[in-house]
């Protein structure tokens, strides 16, 4: 359900596709998991599309798991600070240089761990 405005111009944008993929893993320092991350994914090149940035905020266990993920070359990062903006470039741009590099391919998984950025 969406609910619009009474009056006033609305945009909105629906990408439906069955090829997406899917990416997952553990945030880890050393053995421990790493609890309450924002872990991003973020594509490899510059989007202007939001839909094609991804934030999670790792479980418990240190898990997060996106799904229906466009195909595509990805970067992907742990950071504490979870008010980061996902979608802006900008203010991911202290994080991707130390980012790992992922591909996603339609109706694949990836499935790997990483380490927080910043602790």
């Amino acid at each position: 359900m969406i609910e619009l405005p009474e009056s006033g111009p609305v945009q909105l944008e629906i990408t439906v596709a069955a090829d997406g993929g899917r990416v997952k893993g553990k945030v880890r320092s050393g053995d421990k998991p790493v609890s309450g991350d924002m872990v991003v994914l973020a594509p490899s090149g510059e989007s202007a599309a939001g839909a094609d940035y991804h934030g999670y905020i790792s479980d418990s266990d240190g898990t997060f798991d996106f799904r229906g993920v466009k195909p595509g070359s990805y970067l992907l990062f742990a950071t504490p600070d979870v008010d980061v903006e996902c979608g802006d470039r900008a203010a991911l741009a202290k994080y991707l240089a130390s980012a790992k590099t992922v591909r996603v391919e339609p109706k694949g998984t990836v499935e790997l761990r990483i380490e927080p950025s910043g602790k």
